[in-house]
């Protein structure tokens, strides 16, 4: 009887550890599994976070380190979730729980990693600020309406067509548009640079895309005979008449958006303009007619003639007190 008793004692005491919960650079984590050292983003319906959330790869409870391999169903979804800009999941994480982001109506960025290859149901219902998401071909498991009432959304699938097991049928039950075989480049060898030194200090810029990919993320220095150089400028007509591009990620070294940078850009549903944007050139997103919203950031003190010539889609724009300079 004393053994048996032990047993349970014992189990019960595993049980504890096994689901203890932490907080770790102001996100909660649950452990998932004590032995393989795994955790799981838990519920922050107490410590509310806000703003641009950095999911943490490893995170560490009594001295001992965790990998984050799943984000739980309702992790995000409490009252003030709509003050949440942006998410930054590692590639650690294989699975997004039910309802995970569901009403995170402020959200207008978030990457999914290709080590996911699960999401959950409803797990962005009611987005309705993300203008585009990329799914990667590594996702297997598609719930039920992940993608509800997520209004302005263009999705944009790695996969060259829908999976035909794993993804329920009504997994786009908003008949969201779908971009299948969608690319992303990174790829430095696809941009052309160049670089100048005034004063000691080192600035660069994109003179020219080259590439046909569907996402762009522009790379945030470049080397010139072993020299590196920030890019601190998108050029004029860097990219131009890129009608394939549907989404572009520009690094915070990033200064100045250049004159007709996006023209022409007729497919173009989400860019991100950082904080450290001072000035946007004449034309600079003109005729990108598929975007919807656009958020200047209070960094910007100068927008050009014509900036958002013939954007014919867009419905949204905050202009930040920041800017003293409005062209025509």
């Amino acid at each position: 009887m004393k053994r048996i008793l032990s047993f349970v004692v014992a189990a019960m005491l595993a049980g504890q550890a096994w689901a203890q919960s932490f907080d770790f650079n102001g996100l909660k984590y649950t452990v998932t599994n004590e032995a393989n050292r795994t955790a799981k983003v838990d519920q922050q319906n107490l410590t509310s976070p806000s703003g641009d959330i950095v999911i943490s790869d490893k995170v560490m409870n009594n001295g001992t380190i965790y990998t984050v391999t799943e984000i739980s169903n309702l992790a995000f979804w409490y009252l003030g979730n709509e003050n949440i800009t942006s998410v930054t999941i590692p590639n650690t994480v294989t699975k997004i729980g039910n309802d995970a982001f569901k009403n995170c109506e402020g959200l207008t960025s978030i990457n999914i990693p290709n080590s996911v290859t699960e999401i959950g149901q409803s797990a962005f219902e009611g987005c309705s600020s993300l203008t585009s998401i990329n799914i990667p071909s590594s996702v297997t498991t598609m719930g039920y309406g992940v993608f509800y009432v997520c209004n302005n959304l263009t999705i944009c699938c790695e996969a060259a067509s829908q999976p035909t097991t794993g993804w329920d049928e009504n997994w786009n039950s908003s008949n969201r548009p779908v971009v299948w075989g969608y690319t992303v480049d990174s790829n430095p060898n696809n941009f052309s640079f160049s670089g100048s030194i005034e004063d000691g200090v080192r600035s660069g810029s994109i003179t020219k895309y080259y590439g046909t990919a569907n996402a762009v993320i522009i790379p945030s220095s470049f080397t010139i005979n072993g020299e590196t150089y920030p890019v601190t400028k998108i050029g004029n007509n860097a990219f131009y008449n890129k009608t394939n591009l549907v989404s572009v990620t520009i690094p915070n070294t990033v200064t100045e958006i250049g004159s007709w940078a996006f023209d022409n850009c007729s497919k173009l549903t989400s860019v991100n303009i950082p904080n450290s944007v001072t000035k946007i050139g004449n034309y600079a997103f003109d005729n990108c007619s598929k975007l919807s919203s656009i958020t200047i950031p209070n960094s910007v003190t100068s927008i050009g003639n014509n900036a958002f010539y013939d954007c014919s889609g867009l419905t949204s724009i905050t202009i930040p007190n920041s800017v003293t300079s409005i062209g025509l």
